[in-house]
């Protein structure tokens, strides 16, 4: 007998980008018949100059009961649309990053919308999406407000760096094409290693198409095995000479999804590392799913 699988948690905001990640959630947990849940958190406190921090109670009431009439016209929305699915809510008084990472430990995984200042519609660093993106227990899959998924999104972007971080990546950008009958592109950026002579501002030599060749394989390593896996996935791999931000940033201009590797709670690394994490999830254009190595 097989196991329940387990659910597909979406953070509800009633904010810009909500819509569009609970879209996003409920056509994946339809797909993987999996449990949909969603979830809010409520900030009861009121911060005064004067005051300090503080609970207001009449002010915590209302906004947790406006909160949970929203999350409810979202829940019977889901079950309207979708009968056969097993969908529950939760709305609590409670800081969403600390809801989110907690909710993330039984969660396949998590879905979020992605906002900015004036609704540039980017994350903004320090961000909930940023946070739970680093943090979490599951993979998360931050959707920019207003995305859809039409003709010219035809296509899953994997990040691959050839550590054993990416492997994980890969092993769910394998998963999603399949399961949407897409194509993968698998694209493993580098920039030239070749230094300067210390004094000289001299480069050393070396030959740029053994370089560039040793890249290819790299990539063709990385990907070994996983076609024969999933044999119905049309595989393109792209070797590109640039920096890793920028080149996945134009790949995710018509993909469905980008997927990238994370090292773990603690830190990021890789594909993910310092302003490389913050420019993916800035700038890429498409869903961005940031897996990580526990999943």
């Amino acid at each position: 007998m097989s196991s329940q699988p387990r659910s597909i948690v979406v953070g509800v905001d009633g904010m810009n980008g909500g819509d569009a990640a609970l879209a996003w959630a409920t056509e994946l947990a339809v797909r993987r018949r999996a449990p949909l849940r969603l979830v809010r958190a409520v900030n009861l406190f009121v911060d005064d100059v004067r005051l300090g921090r503080f609970e207001d109670v009449r002010l915590r009431d209302q906004v947790h009961d406006a909160a949970a009439r929203h999350l409810e016209r979202a829940l019977d929305a889901v079950r309207a649309a979708h009968p056969e699915l097993d969908v529950t809510s939760l709305v609590v008084g409670d800081d969403p990053t600390a809801l989110l990472l907690e909710e993330s430990v039984d969660a396949d995984v998590m879905v979020l919308g992605s906002r900015g200042a004036a609704g540039s519609g980017q994350i903004v660093a320090g961000s909930t999406a940023m946070q739970v993106s680093t943090h979490a227990h599951c993979t998360v899959v931050t959707v920019p407000p207003g995305y859809h998924s039409d003709e010219s999104r035809q296509r899953v972007v994997v990040g691959v760096d050839g550590s054993a971080v990416s492997e994980g990546a890969i092993d769910y950008a394998f998963r999603e094409a399949s399961e949407t009958h897409q194509s993968l592109v698998a694209v493993h950026a580098w920039v030239d290693s070749a230094t300067r002579v210390t004094g000289l501002g001299l480069p050393l030599v070396h030959d740029p198409v053994a370089v560039t060749e040793q890249q290819e394989v790299l990539l063709a390593e990385s990907l070994a095995g996983w076609s024969e896996k999933y044999p119905d996935v049309t595989v393109e791999r792209r070797t590109v000479r640039d920096l890793p931000v920028r080149a996945l940033t134009d790949f995710s201009r018509d993909a469905r999804l980008l997927v990238v590797g994370c090292r773990g709670r603690a830190a990021v690394r890789s594909l993910l590392l310092g302003s490389v994490s913050h420019g993916v999830l800035h700038r890429a254009t498409c869903p961005v799913a940031v897996v990580h190595p526990h999943d």
